[in-house]
């Protein structure tokens, strides 16, 4: 057993949160979290004192072939009628274990984000396209087309879903380690995959921007002698393109977020999406708080505006407009409540 495990299991043994064993041996929080998670080693003056606190000789926290057993299943002596041993006990227990990830669990949760994430950006994607048989005035087929893309969306999101949450360590644990061989895959492979995340930003952001060049262009060449196949046919290579720009910018999500966490543990710290210390369950209860039922109000009714405009007017070359004015007051509105509500969240 390694050094950086048997100071864990005597520091939990004695019922000590990371904090209160800094204290003891006049070190920071951050210096004692890197000694378990073997990012550092104490030096000798200090594993001296862990000798001290702990009870034990230095041999048994130097020799890797001496093991030690859980605090679960150790009882301490008198714990039965001291209440501040029965305190001590109760504390450890409660105290998050964490996982250590080897590096074949590295691979496995950046393959599942992969995956979510391309299933993910799918579904998106044929959001965005399924109206555009519609807008080019094709009507059965359009609606046909509408309704096939939205359930095959809808249908990818469940799978990705699906696919992330029965994925080992998918949900950050308080205590989560690299082991070597995993910490050493993630400062080799770390650079690339943030190289490939900026070249998806860029190609899908100027995608995005580039995509009104087309029915500019067309209504510029043509002014007044624009027809509607030609306004159409524009319309429906913009949001192509739109599809096209949101797929690349979507295909960095949980992977960027597995990333992001695997250098918070590297460098002693909690990641980022997690608020406080809570556990991912607790943050995301309040992030759904903080967002319902505003998001859920606000699209169904701009879905129910859409199509009630839509089939009235019969107009779906125009109409579609509704869907970025649409995003556009949504990122607004919120922006605002978050900075309303600043001090609560």
């Amino acid at each position: 057993m390694i050094l950086s495990d048997k100071i864990m299991i005597l520091r939990r043994r004695n019922g000590w949160s990371q904090e209160e064993l800094a204290e003891r041996l006049d070190v920071s929080r951050q210096s004692v979290s890197k000694w378990e998670m073997g990012q550092s080693v104490p030096e000798l003056d200090k594993i001296v004192q862990l000798s001290n606190l702990f009870g034990v000789s230095s041999d048994i926290l130097i020799r890797d072939e001496i093991e030690l057993s859980e605090p679960a299943t150790q009882a301490r002596q008198g714990s039965d009628s001291d209440p501040f041993a029965e305190e001590s006990e109760r504390k450890t227990a409660e105290e998050p274990v964490g996982n250590l990830l080897s590096e074949d669990d590295a691979k496995n949760l950046l393959r599942s984000a992969r995956r979510k994430n391309l299933l993910t950006a799918l579904g998106v994607a044929f959001c965005i396209l399924s109206p555009i048989l519609l807008i080019m005035q094709y009507l059965t087929a359009g609606l046909i087309a509408l309704f096939v893309l939205v359930a095959a969306a809808v249908a990818l999101f469940i799978a990705a879903d699906h696919i992330w949450k029965g994925t080992p360590y998918s949900s950050y644990t308080r205590g989560d380690r690299l082991s070597a061989d995993a910490a050493a895959f993630v400062r080799e492979k770390e650079p690339a995959a943030a190289r490939r995340f900026l070249i998806f930003d860029i190609a899908g952001v100027v995608l995005c921007i580039l995509s009104v060049i087309p029915l500019l262009t067309m209504a510029l060449r043509f002014d007044e002698k624009l027809t509607d196949r030609m306004a159409e046919t524009c319309v429906a290579i913009l949001l192509g393109m739109v599809a096209c720009g949101v797929f690349l910018i979507l295909l960095r999500g949980a992977e960027l977020t597995v990333w992001g966490r695997f250098r918070a543990i590297l460098d002693g710290k909690i990641p980022a999406d997690i608020r406080d210390g809570e556990e991912p369950k607790e943050a995301r209860e309040r992030e759904e708080e903080r967002r319902h039922p505003f998001h859920k109000i606000y699209w169904s009714f701009t879905t129910a505006l859409y199509l009630a405009i839509s089939f009235l007017t019969l107009r779906w070359d125009i109409t579609w407009i509704i869907w970025p004015v649409a995003a556009t007051l949504c990122v607004a509105i919120e922006a605002i409540w978050n900075f309303a509500h600043r001090e609560k969240y």
